[in-house]
């Protein structure tokens, strides 16, 4: 039978989502084997509590239990947390042969993400977000609202993270503000996502067409032609260096650093190289450039 490893934090939202998945599939309509994942980062003295509390919720379910101890420590910053328990997760799915991972995400999380995406300057896809193939996000048509509600109704107990009422997270931060947002703002922007996501998609097809038709293979490497790139607007450029950024060295750039690249491509010297991610560098011939 097919897995699915659902990411519980012990707090109210991803105990709302393993006993709706625990539900169905008692009735049936899920086919799928559960299996309860739990991180525990090392940034909050009581999170050990959580650990504890999840590991005991998955026994009542009679579910499989798996964790991990991080040690990251208080000052610990989001996206360090984040990366941790993804990898968590990652690993955990492979054990299970690459088990769908479902987390707890919903519509406001969405919003929230979005405007964090828009303040640091992200561009369009600040907006395509939470859209991971690997990621099953069941919850994202719900608010927390939603999920509070099924939470009393059902009587299910859950653990606060002390952390959320920090003024050191800018989610956090950001949360507080948009305490007071109205009910239609939020579908407004969930509809926008939607939409974005398809837009996504169809860009991301275009790109990797044309990267297969520019790209040109010889002596294990691909050489890019620079005139193309000289020829094109840098909005078009930064998109199709993102993607063969990613192809060549498995990481990402923030836009201002691909624009740089773009600017690079079109005016640096034949014979230089720059470093982009630590391991890998852009080698510059006279009208190519390639990876090494």
């Amino acid at each position: 039978m097919k897995k699915i490893v659902v990411a519980v934090s012990g707090g109210v939202d991803s105990i709302v989502l393993l006993d709706i998945l625990v539900n169905l599939v008692k009735a049936g309509k899920l086919k799928r084997e559960l299996i309860v994942a739990h991180f525990e980062h090392g940034i909050r003295d009581d999170s050990a509590d959580d650990l504890e509390f999840v590991s005991k919720l998955a026994k009542n379910y009679g579910l499989k239990f798996e964790f991990e101890c991080g040690d990251l420590g208080k000052n610990a910053s989001e996206d360090k947390a984040r990366a941790a328990r993804y990898e968590f997760l990652r690993k955990v799915s492979d054990k299970y042969g690459k088990a769908e991972i479902a987390t707890a995400h919903h519509k406001n999380d969405l919003v929230e993400t979005i405007l964090i995406n828009f303040q640091r300057g992200t561009g369009w896809r600040g907006l395509a977000v939470l859209d991971s193939d690997d990621i099953w996000r069941p919850l994202i048509s719900k608010t927390k609202n939603d999920l509070l509600n099924y939470a009393k109704k059902h009587k299910l107990l859950w653990h606060e993270d002390s952390t959320n009422e920090s003024d050191k997270y800018l989610r956090n931060r950001l949360r507080r503000q948009l305490r007071n947002i109205s009910s239609d703002d939020v579908d407004k922007i969930y509809n926008l996502w939607q939409d974005q996501i398809k837009n996504k998609d169809e860009i991301d097809n275009e790109v990797l067409k044309i990267i297969k038709n520019i790209g040109n293979n010889h002596d294990d490497k691909i050489y890019y032609p620079r005139y193309f790139f000289a020829q094109i607007e840098s909005r078009e450029a930064v998109e199709i260096l993102r993607q063969i950024v990613i192809n060549e060295t498995s990481n990402t750039l923030t836009r201002p650093q691909l624009f740089n690249l773009w600017m690079n491509i079109k005016t640096i010297s034949t014979g230089k190289k720059i470093d982009i991610t630590g391991k890998k560098h852009v080698c510059f011939a006279k009208t190519e450039f390639f990876f090494e």
